[in-house]
C-alpha cells in the first residue's frame, strides 16, 4: 500500500487501524476481509473489527453475498457524512448545553493550545462583539477571519484592523504597518492580537502556515483587556500620523487621524467602566 499520511483521518476520529483499512480498500476494491488483513498486515480478527466499525460510520460497503466483499466509499461522500454528523452533534450539543447555567467571568488568563481553539475563539468573539474591535493581523490571520471580520462591521461594530499588506475589507477601517512586507518577512510566524469591546482579548502567534499554535493567550480580564485596548489604538494612532506627516498631508488629514482614534478611546464605547465594575465587586 501507498505511504501516505493517514493522520487526518485518525484526527476526523477513526483508529490507526480503521485508517489503514479505509486508504487499502480505497486502493484496491473489492476485497474479502481476508484480503484486506493480508494487506494491511494485520490479524484477520483485528481487520473484521475495523470492517465493522467502518460500515457502520458509513465509511465502507459491504455486499450482501456470501463473500462479504468491501468497498471503501468515495473520500468525498466520506467527507460529507463526517461534516454532516459533525454539524447534527454540534447542534445537539449546543442545545443541551444552553440549557445549564453559565459560570461567572473570572479575571484569569487562559492558554489556548490549538489553531482551531484560536480561530474558534476569534470568530466567537467577532460575532459576539457588540461596539468596537482592534485587530492586529498578519495576512494568512486576515484570509482566515475575513468574513467574519467583514460580517461583524456589517452589524456596526466599529472595526479597525492594523494589517500588512494591500487587502480588501469594505466598510472596515484600515491601517497599513510601516515596513509590513519587511516585518512579516522578519517574523518566524503569524501573529493575530485582537481585542473586543475593550473587554477580552487574544494574543496568538502561530507557524506561517498556522497550523501550529507557538503561544496564545485569552482573558476576559477587564483591567488587562482596557490596557492592551488602549495601547493598541495609541499605536495605531501614532502609525496614522506618521504615515500622514511623511505623506505631507495637510493639517486637516492630521486633525482627522487624532480625532477618529480619540473617539476609540471614548469610556463610553469601550470596557473601561466594566474593569472598574469588575475590579470593584472583586474587591468587595
Amino acid at each position: 500500500m501507498e505511504n501516505i499520511d493517514l493522520q487526518p483521518l485518525v484526527e476526523l476520529g477513526f483508529t490507526n487501524l480503521e485508517a489503514k483499512v479505509y486508504a487499502y480498500l480505497t486502493a484496491h476494491s473489492p476485497a474479502t476481509g481476508y484480503k484486506i488483513s493480508k494487506g494491511i498486515g494485520k490479524q484477520v480478527a483485528n481487520a473484521y473489527k475495523a470492517i465493522e466499525s467502518l460500515h457502520n460510520k458509513g465509511a465502507i460497503l459491504i455486499d450482501d453475498s456470501t463473500t462479504r466483499l468491501c468497498r471503501a466509499v468515495k473520500v468525498e461522500e466520506l467527507t460529507d457524512n463526517l461534516k454532516h454528523r459533525v454539524d447534527t452533534l454540534s447542534d445537539r450539543a449546543k442545545t443541551e448545553i444552553n440549557k445549564l447555567t453559565g459560570s461567572p467571568s473570572d479575571n484569569r488568563i487562559y492558554q489556548l493550545q490549538t489553531p482551531e481553539q484560536v480561530f474558534a475563539r476569534y470568530r466567537n468573539l467577532l460575532s459576539n462583539s457588540q461596539r468596537v474591535i482592534m485587530l492586529d493581523l498578519f495576512p494568512v490571520a486576515v484570509e482566515i477571519l475575513r468574513e467574519n471580520i467583514l460580517e461583524a462591521s456589517g452589524r456596526g461594530v466599529k472595526v479597525t484592523v492594523k494589517v500588512y499588506e494591500s487587502v480588501e475589507l469594505p466598510g472596515v477601517d484600515l491601517e497599513f504597518g510601516r515596513d509590513g512586507k519587511t516585518i512579516v518577512k522578519k517574523w518566524p510566524g503569524v501573529w493575530a492580537n485582537g481585542v473586543f469591546d475593550g473587554q477580552e482579548y487574544i494574543l496568538a502567534f502561530l507557524s506561517k502556515d498556522a497550523r501550529e499554535v507557538f503561544q496564545a493567550v485569552w482573558s476576559n480580564n477587564h483591567y488587562l483587556s482596557w490596557i492592551y485596548y488602549g495601547a493598541l489604538v495609541e499605536e495605531l494612532k501614532a502609525s496614522a500620523l506618521e504615515s500622514a506627516i511623511l505623506a505631507k498631508k495637510p493639517h486637516k488629514e492630521l486633525k482627522r487621524v487624532l480625532t477618529y482614534y480619540n473617539k476609540l478611546m471614548d469610556l463610553e464605547a469601550t470596557g473601561y467602566e466594566n474593569a472598574s465594575d469588575f475590579f470593584g465587586e472583586e474587591k468587595k
